[in-house]
């Protein structure tokens, strides 16, 4: 003979789910209202279940019966405020006036269905009782289909009129439906007729909440699979506990839930570790990346700032050296000059980390003009030509087989052999920098070469490396941000272009090689 009937289990393995995903929702987030009502509704459940075995023990006059009975008024009653109150909480449609009038309804109803069941069970007014019980069992199934139409208009809007679905709307709408309906049928028909679909839905109810809670962690509750899995294990282990055939099996069914639960707490508490591990992973990556998009911010608003009074220094001293305001002595005509490229050599950095910072940002384009290739290679060899006097260098220009119009990033071509021959310089005390040039099947090819300090085969191999730059110029006691080849290559990569460094090693100079896309323009035929 089996410990309890087939019946008998199906009944208390439904209760003991559903009040598990209850209690399992609550105790995750115990300060959350929306969890401790999902939690009620799942006890509400449960109760439902065994409410007609309990009925069924005969004990109709003794005082905890009617304790009983007075739970299961409540239950009854308050489920659909308790689902109102839920369903504005998770729809985000708080309206307290109604939460209090369905409370307030609930109240009334509960203290005449206690007065009925008093009224009928001990003989006083039982004609009465019987009456007030009927109308109560009217009003209720009223209050439960205006309840389910009312949690219906709350969540449609947000299941279908907001682009982006809310996955706690949907699931919540599904159980709070399932409870209501449930609850309905109850009403309807009577707990021990409908007990066995009672313990159906519940098994629907919890399975849905697991559901839920893995796929979008339904109300901040998040399961994994493999805690899911274990929490239906327990639940099937305690069915073959219940309806063990005799006391070996039972024993036996009794030691594997003992051990199955033992093992699910510790998966479940090594799980529940791991995931708050990788919150904690994913809000510090945020937090990184929030830090990254600030500094980025931050730093290109600066760079963005300093062009205007840069500007302005380098129209003065245009003026300056032009003779707008007087020929200036010789010395003080060199002195303009010198202040004049600075301060264009300061607006390209500031341009060059801007694009950087576009580059980084992903939303740097490339430009293509109709451009003059040679008379840029000359224009940026004259602007740095008086630093490398200061140095006693020279720097010496030769191109050959360059078209008078060529279709490029005017742009990135200027930045590059600045870059170039601006560290050229740097890296060289005695010599020079000579920049060839020259075009051939679309392919622009300039190339920088300098007798400086040159680099071993180490510095070769990352000398385009972010800040990789910094670390040799202070090692070689160089002013250097370390962004400059790292951002000219990562331009060139953008248009199409690529760049290579060479060196036979310290002390033989550098050989930097630049290919970018060029195509060659007939003007006229752009006219037309």
């Amino acid at each position: 003979m089996h410990l309890l009937s087939y019946s008998q289990t199906i009944v208390c393995g439904g209760a003991l789910a559903t009040l598990c995903f209850g209690l399992w929702v609550w105790w995750r987030r115990k300060k959350q209202a929306a969890n401790i009502l999902v939690g009620l509704l799942a006890f509400i459940f449960a109760f439902w279940i065994t409410a007609p075995w309990i009925a069924g023990l005969g004990l109709l006059w003794r005082h905890y019966t009617l304790i009983w009975f007075v739970v299961y008024a409540l239950a009854l009653s308050f489920g659909p405020a308790i689902c109102l109150h839920g369903s504005s909480l998770i729809a985000r449609r708080e309206d307290l006036r109604r939460i209090y009038l369905g409370y307030a309804i609930s109240s009334i109803v509960a203290s005449l269905m206690v007065f009925g069941m008093l009224l009928n069970k001990f003989g006083w007014q039982v004609f009465l009782g019987h009456w007030v019980l009927w109308v109560i069992n009217m009003v209720l199934l009223v209050w439960y289909a205006g309840t389910i139409m009312s949690i219906i208009i709350d969540h449609y809007p947000r299941l279908y009129a907001e682009t982006k679905q809310d996955n706690n709307a949907f699931f919540g709408l599904i159980l709070f439906l399932l409870f209501l309906s449930t609850g309905a049928l109850l009403i309807a028909f009577g707990p021990v007729t409908m007990q066995v679909w009672i313990a159906a839905a519940s098994f629907l109810f919890f399975t849905v909440g697991l559901i839920a809670c893995v796929s979008t962690g339904f109300l901040g509750v998040r399961l994994a699979p493999i805690e899911a899995f274990f929490l239906f294990l327990i639940w099937a282990s305690a069915i073959l506990l219940f309806h063990a055939a005799d006391q070996g099996e039972f024993w036996l069914s009794l030691f594997a839930v003992i051990l199955i639960g033992a093992f699910g707490r510790f998966a479940l508490r090594s799980m529940a570790k791991e995931h708050a591990r990788v919150e904690r992973m994913a809000l510090l990556n945020e937090q990184l990346r929030q830090l990254d998009e600030a500094r980025n911010d931050f730093t290109a608003m600066v760079a963005h700032q300093l062009r205007s009074p840069i500007g302005g220094i380098r129209a003065a001293a245009s003026m300056l050296s032009d003779g707008t305001y007087g020929e200036l002595p010789d010395k003080a005509q060199e002195a303009s000059v010198l202040i004049k490229n600075a301060s264009e050599r300061l607006l390209t950095l500031a341009e060059t980390y801007l694009q950087g910072v576009r580059l980084h940002q992903g939303v740097f384009t490339v430009k293509p003009v109709v451009a003059n290739a040679d008379q840029q290679i000359q224009a940026i060899a004259g602007e740095l030509m008086p630093l490398a006097k200061l140095k006693g260098l020279f720097i010496k220009v030769e191109t050959e087989k360059i078209p008078a119009n060529l279709r490029f990033d005017r742009d990135i071509l200027s930045n590059t052999i600045f870059n170039l021959v601006d560290n050229a310089i740097k890296y060289t005390d005695k010599g020079g920098v000579i920049i060839k040039g020259s075009w051939k099947s679309g392919i622009l090819c300039i190339d920088v070469i300098d007798s400086g300090t040159g680099m071993s085969n180490q510095e070769l191999s990352t000398a385009f490396d972010r800040y990789a730059a910094k670390s040799l110029a202070s090692a070689r006691q160089r002013a250097g941000t370390g962004l400059g080849l790292y951002i000219v290559k990562r331009l060139l990569h953008a248009a199409g272009g690529t760049i290579k460094a060479k060196s036979a090693g310290y002390g033989q100079g550098s050989r930097f090689s630049v290919c970018l896309p060029a195509e060659s323009v007939d003007l006229r035929t752009l006219g037309k």
